[in-house]
C-alpha cells in the first residue's frame, strides 16, 4: 500500500480545497487498509477468510493506483477525464468501506489477537536481524561448509586419473546422488574450487539444470564458459550447440558439472556436446534419481557417490556456528532444546541454516528456542521424508520473515527454476515494483541489499561460487524453495507463471504480474482469453517468435526480457514499447543486436535500461528525465558523432542532478597494446572552468583486466582526429571543451566539465565530464592523456591503477546504480 499512499499524498499538493477533502478522506482509508493488511500477512497459517480478505485489499490498491497513474498522465490534457476521475475516486471511497466492513464482519481483529505471541516469538528477531545487516558492513551471509571434507576427498580420488593405465585417461563421469537439500550443489561447488585452482584443466563449465530445463540455455551456457574469450555464439538451435561445443572440446582435457538433473532424457542430449578421447577429462552430474544417475555413469554403479545427511555432530556444528559464530560453543541451558531442533532437521543443511539464522538474531531469548521446538513437534511426524522437513522448516521461515521481505520473496518466482540471478538486477526491480520499505532518511538501494543479504542469510537464496574473475556474483533460488513461494505467489495472485509444459492454465480475473516461462519451445502462447491491460509486471524468457505483442501491456511497470532468436534473423526490433508510458524498469538480454526506436523518449518515467547488446543509442534517450541508471554491455556500429543515432552532446537541465557518461567501445583488435580502448563524449556548460578544476579522472575499461602493469587502468587510446597530435601527447588524450583555448599550461587534456550545481564546490572537487573527442589538432604539447579513473561498479580494480573517481553533484548521495551510461564491448 506505500506506493498508492505516497501519490494520493502528491496528488493533495496540487489539488484545489474540494478535491483535498475527497482525496484526503480516500488516503486515511487506505492507510487503515493498508495497516491491517501488512499485521494480518504475519500471521502463520492464516485462515481462508484472511487469505481473501488480503487478497481484496491488494486488489484494491492495484485498481486505485493504476487510476491515480492514468489521471496524473491525462488530467493537464483532457479537462472531461479530469471530472470523471473524482467520480471514480468516489467510487473507489465506496469500495473501501466495504473492504473494511468486511474485516470487522469476519472478526479479523480476534485473527490478530490470538496471533501475537506466536508473532512476538518468530517476528522480533526478523525484524531485528534486518537492522542488523543494515547497521553493518560485515559479510552475514556465508557460513563455511560443514561435512563436506570426507565426500569432497573421496569423489577427488575418483576423478583423478590412477597410474599410467590408458582407462584412467578416457572421459569418466561421476554422479553424486541424494535427497533433496542435502547439500548435492554446495559439494559440487566445493569440487569446482578444488579441481579448478591447481589449472589442470584446460576448460571448465557449471551449469543447472531443473524440472523443466530450457536445453539451449543449458548448452548456450557450457559454450560461453568453455570458450570465454570468444563472442557471444549467434547459434542458438541445439544441433548447433552441440556441434559448436563438441568441435571446440574436441582433444582439449576439459570438466563439467551439470548440477539438478531430474532426467534421463536431458542427460542423453546435453552429453552428445562431449567428445570421448584420451586427454583425461572429467564430468560430475548431481541428481535426486537413481536412475538418471545410472545413465550419467554408462550403469556403473560404482561411480555413483551416495551422499549421506549430515550426522548428528556436524548437525550440531552447522547450528551453533551459524546460530552463534565460528568457534563459539552453545551454552549449556540450550543444549537440549538444540539437539532435538536439529535432529528434526533430518541432517539436511538448508532446513538447518534456516531455522539457525531464525534463532541467530537473538539467540539468549529463550521464548523462541520453544517456540520452533514446539513448531517442529507438532508439524513433523515420526520419521519425516527430506520433502516433508523442507515444507515445514520453510513455512515456519516464511511466515517469521516481516511482509516486506515476503513480498521481495515471492517476487523470485518471476524466473525459472535454477535460473542464475545477479544480485544487483533483483534489487533494482523490487525497488522498481516498489516494494521496499524505507524511511526517507534511509538509502534505498542499501535498504534493498539488506533484505536480499537477509534472504541469502536463511538459505532460501544460494550463493553460486563459481566465477573464476569473482565480478558479478551469481545466485539461485533452491528448487525446494523455489516450488514453495511459486505456489504461493500463484494462490495470492501475486505473479501468475506460465510455462511451455502446461496444457491448461488457471487463470484469475485479473492478472498483476505475468511471468512467462517458454524456455525453448518453438510454439509458445499465452491464452487468447488474457486480460493484458492490467498487467502492471511481464516477464519473458523464451524464443523471439513466442513473445507477445509488447504494445498491449499498456500498464506494465516493469519489464525482464530474456530472448533467444533462431530464425536467422541479426537484431531484435522492440517495437511497440512506446506506449507504455509508465514503465520505469527495462532489461534486454538477447543473444542478437537489439533496436531502439526513437519513441522511447516517450518512456517519461523510466528509471532503469539494461540492454545486452544495441545496435545505436537514439538520441531522445537524454530526454528521460526519471533517469538513473543506463546501461548498454555492448553498442555494434561504427562510431559517428556527427550521426542522429549516436549521442556526443549530453544536455542536463538545472533539474537534474545526475551525471552521465557515455562510453563508446572501438573494437579491441584494431588497438594497439599501448591503446587501451575508450571514447568519452562532449559535455555542455564546459565553458566557465577556473583552472583549479582539475580534470577528473574515468575509468577502467570492462575488457582491460588483461593489461600490463605499466598501463593504468582506462587510459585512452587513440581517438578520431588525434594523428596529428605531438609525441608528448600519449593516445588517449582527452578532448578539447568548449571554451578549452584559454586554459592554461597547466590544464592537462582530460579536464572535467563543470557539471550543473556546481558553482560552489571547492577546488579539491574534481567533476568527472570527459570533452569534445573530435579533432584535437591544437593541442598544446603538455596537455598530457586523462589517466581514467575507477568506475563506480569496478570494486575489484586494485590500489595502484590511478583514478579520479567521480565526485558526487551537490546535494546528491550517489550509489553504483545511479547516473551513468555504460557503452562497453
Amino acid at each position: 500500500m506505500g506506493s498508492i499512499l505516497r501519490k494520493l499524498n502528491e496528488l493533495l499538493l496540487r489539488a484545489d480545497e474540494d478535491e483535498a477533502q475527497t482525496i484526503r478522506q480516500l488516503r486515511d482509508g487506505v492507510a487503515t487498509i493498508g495497516t491491517k493488511l501488512a499485521e494480518l500477512s504475519e500471521v502463520h497459517d492464516p485462515p481462508l477468510t484472511v487469505t481473501y480478505w488480503m487478497r481484496d485489499a491488494r486488489e484494491l490498491s492495484y485498481d486505485m493506483e493504476d487510476c491515480v497513474d492514468l489521471f496524473v498522465v491525462h488530467a493537464n490534457s483532457d479537462a472531461r477525464k479530469k471530472t470523471a476521475w473524482v467520480d471514480e475516486v468516489s467510487g473507489f471511497r465506496t469500495r473501501v468501506e466495504e473492504v473494511m466492513e468486511r474485516y470487522h464482519r469476519f472478526n479479523l481483529e480476534h485473527v490478530l489477537i490470538t496471533s501475537r505471541p506466536q508473532l512476538a516469538a518468530t517476528k522480533t528477531a526478523a525484524s531485528h536481524r534486518l537492522r542488523q545487516q543494515m547497521a553493518s558492513d560485515e559479510d552475514h551471509n556465508t557460513v563455511a561448509p560443514v561435512g563436506m571434507e570426507g565426500p569432497r576427498a573421496e569423489i577427488v580420488t575418483w576423478l583423478k586419473p590412477k597410474g599410467d593405465d590408458e582407462k584412467e585417461l578416457q572421459l569418466k563421469v561421476v554422479s553424486i546422488l541424494g535427497v533433496e537439500g542435502v547439500g548435492k550443489s554446495t559439494l559440487a561447488q566445493e569440487l569446482w574450487r578444488t579441481l579448478g585452482e591447481d589449472h589442470q584443466f584446460e576448460c571448465r563449465a557449471f551449469v543447472k539444470a531443473s524440472k523443466k530445463p530450457n536445453m539451449r540455455m543449458i548448452l548456450r551456457s557450457i559454450l560461453l564458459q568453455v570458450r570465454p574469450n570468444q563472442q557471444l555464439p549467434e547459434a542458438c538451435r541445439v544441433p548447433d550447440l552441440i556441434h559448436d561445443i563438441t568441435k571446440h572440446l574436441q582433444d582439449k582435457r576439459y570438466f563439467i558439472i551439470i548440477d539438478d538433473l531430474w532426467a534421463v532424457s536431458v542427460w542423453d542430449t546435453v552429453s552428445r556436446a562431449f567428445p570421448e578421447g584420451n586427454c583425461c577429462s572429467r564430468i560430475v552430474t548431481t541428481t535426486t534419481l537413481k536412475e538418471v544417475a545410472l545413465a550419467c555413469c554408462s550403469y556403473d554403479p560404482e561411480n555413483i557417490f551416495k551422499m549421506k545427511s549430515l550426522s548428528h555432530g556436524h548437525s550440531t556444528e552447522l547450528f551453533v556456528t551459524t546460530v552463534f559464530g565460528s568457534g563459539k560453543e552453545c551454552p549449556q541451558k540450550f543444549h537440549d532444546v538444540s539437539d532435538e531442533i536439529t535432529e528434526k532437521c533430518g541432517g539436511l543443511p538448508l532446513a538447518i541454516i534456516c531455522i539457525a539464522t531464525l534463532v541467530s538474531s537473538k539467540p539468549e531469548a529463550g521464548h523462541q528456542w520453544e517456540y520452533i521446538q514446539n513448531f517442529l513437534l507438532e508439524n513433523l511426524r515420526t520419521n519425516p521424508t527430506s520433502v516433508e522437513i523442507l515444507k515445514q522448516v520453510l513455512n515456519l521461515c516464511y511466515s517469521s520473515l516481516p511482509h516486506c521481505l515476503k513480498t521481495c520473496l515471492l517476487y523470485l518466482s518471476v524466473y525459472p527454476e535454477n535460473y542464475f540471478i545477479l544480485k544487483e538486477d533483483l534489487v533494482k526491480q523490487w525497488i522498481a515494483e516498489d516494494f521496499i520499505c524505507a524511511k526517507e532518511e534511509d538509502d534505498i538501494v542499501e535498504v534493498a541489499s539488506s533484505y536480499f543479504d537477509e534472504l541469502v542469510s536463511l538459505g532460501l537464496i544460494q550463493r553460486m561460487d563459481i566465477n573464476r574473475n569473482k565480478k558479478g556474483l551469481h545466485y539461485v533460488v533452491h528448487p525446494t524453495v523455489f516450488e514453495f513461494i511459486t505456489c504461493k505467489s500463484m494462490e495470492d495472485n501475486f505473479i501468475t507463471v506460465i510455462d511451455y509444459s502446461q496444457s491448461t492454465v488457471a487463470l484469475t480475473e485479473k492478472i498483476r504480474r505475468l511471468s512467462l516461462h517458454f524456455g525453448s519451445a518453438t510454439y509458445a502462447t499465452i491464452p487468447e482469453s488474457m486480460a493484458r491491460s492490467e498487467i502492471r509486471s511481464l516477464s519473458f524468457m523464451g524464443l523471439l517468435n513466442c513473445m507477445p505483442s509488447l504494445a498491449n501491456f499498456k500498464l506494465v511497470r516493469v519489464m525482464i526480457l530474456h530472448v533467444l532468436v533462431d530464425n536467422g534473423e541479426k537484431s531484435f526490433p522492440l517495437t511497440g514499447i512506446g506506449g507504455l508510458l509508465f514503465l520505469r524498469y527495462l532489461q534486454v538480454r538477447c543473444n542478437v543486436t537489439v533496436q531502439l526506436p526513437e519513441e522511447i523518449g516517450c518512456l517519461k518515467h523510466l528509471e532503469t535500461l539494461e540492454i545486452q547488446r544495441v545496435a545505436a543509442v537514439p538520441s531522445e534517450i537524454v530526454c528521460l528525465a526519471s533517469f538513473k541508471m543506463k546501461r548498454f554491455d555492448r553498442v555494434d556500429g561504427e562510431y559517428d558523432p556527427l550521426k542522429k543515432n549516436w549521442i556526443h552532446e549530453m544536455r542536463l537541465s538545472n533539474e537534474r542532478d545526475d551525471v552521465v557518461k557515455i562510453l563508446h567501445a572501438v573494437s579491441k583488435e584494431d588497438l594497439s597494446n599501448d591503446q587501451p580502448a575508450g571514447v568519452v563524449g562532449k559535455m555542455l556548460g564546459d565553458d566557465d572552468l577556473s583552472n583549479d578544476q582539475r580534470g577528473g579522472v574515468l575509468g577502467k575499461m570492462p575488457w582491460e583486466d588483461d593489461l600490463p602493469n605499466d598501463q593504468p587502468a582506462g587510459a585512452l587510446g587513440n581517438m578520431p582526429g588525434d594523428d596529428a597530435l605531438s609525441n608528448g601527447q600519449p593516445g588517449g588524450v582527452v578532448g578539447k571543451m568548449p571554451g578549452d583555448d584559454d586554459l592554461s599550461n597547466d590544464q592537462r587534456g582530460g579536464v572535467l566539465g563543470k557539471m550543473p550545481c556546481e558553482d560552489d564546490l571547492s577546488n579539491d572537487q574534481p567533476r568527472g565530464v570527459l570533452g569534445k573527442m573530435i579533432s584535437e589538432d591544437d593541442l598544446p604539447n603538455d596537455q598530457s592523456a586523462g589517466v581514467l579513473g575507477k568506475m563506480p561498479w569496478e570494486d575489484d580494480i586494485s590500489n595502484g591503477q590511478p583514478g579520479g573517481v567521480l565526485g558526487n553533484m551537490e546535494g546528491e548521495h550517489m550509489n553504483k546504480y545511479d547516473a551513468y551510461t555504460r557503452c562497453a564491448l
